[in-house]
């Protein structure tokens, strides 16, 4: 019997693309009968703890600043992977050693500028377009081959350094080993997002609860299979299947459970003409209240860990 159902497979590749977003909130306004003494203050708020926020914050400022160290770090590291370093050290690495040795071609020199002039036409036209700096690495990982050809060469004048420091009979087995411990590695690093997925405690809650929930959705609804108004907007994307769960926690939920789902919170959907089937809300384990449920909803399902809960609510008006 296969270790992975087809059911599980669907699941890791879609939660695979899916990446959390921690936020910025803002405190802004009045609190009962004064002005708020955090107002104006920035408050950094994870996934769980959007339960426990006070009523002054307002879920239309989430936002980080543009020069955050989070976004700087999370941006260096995009532009890192999304060169796809294995290749792009040694590649970059051999670029140096052949301008220092005078080895150097204009016709790499017109290469390595279609590959640099990728990645900085990507950075400045999101800089440019949307004033903040992100760059997502499946955007830059596209010019990564430039670079295979360096890299190649790069291997192959190990082998011949290795091949003239060390003697014959000892020069092809330690070859071999090198050779076998780089693909190995390599075997690992694409094996990676699987792994975190099935046995890292937080990826592996969120899987669990996807399956679960996303079951149990599929069971319950018995409502239309798509939404009556098909309006179509440039801003996002809309497939109009239902269920229609929303949540900025199991994006993939909502598209596991037949329907649609949305990564934002219950205000915006409402905006956005959405009116959620379900929704999932979470809660600071240590919170001593339960999260504020709008008007028609009740909590449904419940999950958590040592982080926190996490609920699915349910709409008893349109069902």
């Amino acid at each position: 019997m296969p270790a992975w159902s087809l059911g599980e497979l669907q699941t890791d590749i879609v939660m695979a693309g899916v990446t959390r977003v921690e936020k910025m909130e803002n405190f802004a306004g009045d609190a009962g009968n004064g002005t708020s003494e955090a107002a104006g203050a920035q408050v950094f708020v994870d996934e769980y703890t959007w339960g426990a926020l006070p009523e002054e914050v307002l879920p239309e400022h989430i936002t980080l600043p543009p020069w955050a160290p989070e976004r700087i770090m999370d941006f260096g590291l995009s532009v890192v992977k999304g060169a796809y370093y294995f290749f792009a050290l040694p590649a970059l690495l051999l670029c140096l050693w052949w301008i220092r040795c005078g080895k150097w071609t204009a016709e790499q020199s017109i290469l390595l500028a279609a590959f640099a002039g990728h990645t900085l036409l990507i950075i400045f036209q999101i800089l440019i377009s949307d004033s903040y700096l992100y760059v997502s690495r499946r955007y830059l990982i596209a010019a990564a081959p430039l670079l295979m050809g360096w890299a190649g060469a790069a291997v192959l004048i190990v082998k011949d350094l290795l091949y003239r420091r060390i003697p014959g009979r000892y020069a092809k087995p330690l070859w071999v080993i090198c050779c076998t411990v780089v693909m190995l590695g390599l075997l690992y690093d694409a094996a990676t997002p699987q792994l975190k997925k099935r046995y890292r405690p937080r990826h592996a809650f969120d899987r669990k609860t996807v399956l679960l929930w996303s079951d149990a959705i599929r069971q319950d609804y018995n409502g239309p299979a798509e939404r009556g108004s098909r309006v179509m907007r440039m801003e996002y994307y809309m497939s109009f299947r239902r269920p229609v769960v929303v949540g900025d926690f199991l994006p993939e939920l909502g598209y596991l459970a037949g329907g649609e789902g949305f990564c934002t919170t219950y205000d915006d959907a409402l905006a956005r003409g959405l009116i959620p089937d379900y929704m999932v809300m979470v809660h600071p384990a240590d919170a001593a209240n339960s999260p504020g449920i709008p008007s028609g909803y009740r909590v449904w399902q419940e999950s958590g860990d040592k982080r926190g809960k996490v609920f699915l609510l349910k709409n008893e008006v349109l069902q």
